[in-house]
């Protein structure tokens, strides 16, 4: 049977108050020499703190909440995974453990509200929009939130976002200086980020003197393979004259270049292809793509960092973040080719 804390104090002829404001770190009026003692009897009976009773104790818990919506494959997926890996490396450092929460589908009536309240972590990690039941659960817990690429919303501590809008204008410029006129985007239909960078990317084409006609604009459902077919498409339709895409993930671009060659084209020499993320993979293919890397790494670590230190804050108005990106040249891209 596993001790208990009733078992220290008996050990130490203490109380199980004296116990629990050492384990609290509540002890600034307790002897060194007992604190030593209590320690040390811990240590000997191979006592382990309960951390749900301890979070109640000292309303924090050394967990932290990682928060998703994705349903499902959510470590094989390059972005996710990236920045889970990351979350994982920085909480391990810093003497925190991980709880997962998968959202997808939660609406106010299957959702408990107080599903972050129970003590299992002491503040949370939201990636990506959160959708209303989500929120509700986030403000019922009281908990410090971080929002990462997921909007400004009400409920967070602070939150981290790229400025799309931005990349989007950033992506389709650098394309626009290599030359070419006919630039594609692939567009995620009904999600804001893909909205944003879309007014970004026209944005950058109208700056350069450039129409953006129906056809240079292939919206695509939330399903990276989509953008495979899409490149099959254009390569099968030289009338269209486009010699660029911009994707607006890398996972779309990755699958794009697979589709350019699975149709006999040619990436770069035919079409130029640039996505926006950084994910590992695209430095991994043939040939490797260029990007507006999101040092997803950094961005995971800077989530933790800031949930920790929100741990300690007193300011009472949400803070907001402008993620930076950077542009990666890789060998998907060149200048465009005489057609």
């Amino acid at each position: 049977m596993a001790a208990t804390i009733f078992d220290i104090a008996k050990a130490c002829g203490t109380s199980k108050t004296t116990v629990s404001k050492v384990l609290t770190g509540n002890d600034e009026r307790i002897s060194d020499a007992k604190r030593i003692m209590i320690h040390e009897a811990m240590e000997r009976l191979n006592y382990r703190p309960n951390s749900v009773a301890r979070a109640l104790c000292t309303k924090r818990s050394n967990a932290i909440g990682f928060v998703t919506s994705r349903v499902s494959h959510m470590v094989s997926r390059p972005y996710y995974a990236a920045l889970l890996d990351a979350v994982l490396d920085e909480a391990t450092v810093a003497g925190q453990r991980l709880t997962m929460y998968n959202t997808h589908g939660a609406n106010s009536a299957e959702m408990d509200p107080l599903t972050f309240s129970d003590g299992h972590c002491g503040g949370l990690i939201v990636l990506g929009v959160p959708d209303a039941a989500t929120r509700i659960a986030i403000k019922m817990s009281n908990l410090p939130c971080i929002v990462v690429n997921g909007g400004h919303p009400e409920e967070a501590t602070v939150s981290i976002q790229v400025d799309n809008k931005q990349a989007g204008y950033d992506a389709t410029k650098y394309l626009v200086d290599l030359g070419h006129t006919r630039i594609a985007y692939v567009h995620m239909n009904g999600i804001a980020l893909s909205n944003e960078r879309l007014e970004g990317y026209r944005l950058a084409m109208r700056d350069a003197g450039l129409p953006v006609p129906d056809d240079l604009v292939f919206a695509v459902d939330y399903d990276p393979t989509a953008a495979y077919s899409t490149a099959g498409a254009i390569a099968n339709s030289p009338g269209l004259g486009i010699t660029a895409l911009f994707c607006v993930t890398d996972e779309y671009a990755l699958s794009a270049i697979q589709g350019f060659r699975d149709a006999g084209r040619r990436v770069p020499d035919e079409f130029s292809v640039i996505g926006i993320d950084g994910v590992i993979e695209g430095e991994r293919c043939f040939p490797r793509l260029t990007t507006l890397s999101q040092s997803l790494h950094e961005l995971g670590k800077e989530a933790v960092k800031r949930l920790l230190a929100s741990f300690e804050s007193t300011a009472t108005e949400p803070l907001h973040v402008v993620w930076p990106t950077k542009l990666i040249e890789r060998g998907s891209t060149s200048a465009q080719r005489p057609i």
